[in-house]
């Protein structure tokens, strides 16, 4: 097993480097992350706002509204 080791190496630099990468990564990610939670949070206001006008409108629409608050 150690001669193989010793051919190939430990792969330590490997690690390292991927390591690094994914450091690098981060930021992208959370920038990525943040957009979809403000996508996510306006589209919730826009279903809310969508479900609160069927509410007044209609049985069907204040059903759909009950579900959401109560979720």
């Amino acid at each position: 097993m150690s001669l193989f080791v010793k051919i190939l190496g430990s792969g330590e630099k490997v690690r390292k480097a991927r390591q690094e990468r994914k450091v690098d990564k981060l930021p992208e990610r959370e920038e990525l992350l943040n957009k979809k939670t403000e996508f996510l949070k306006k589209r919730i206001d826009q279903e809310l706002l969508c479900a609160k006008k069927n509410c007044r409108k209609n049985r069907r629409g204040e059903m759909f509204y009950k579900k959401l608050c109560f979720l």
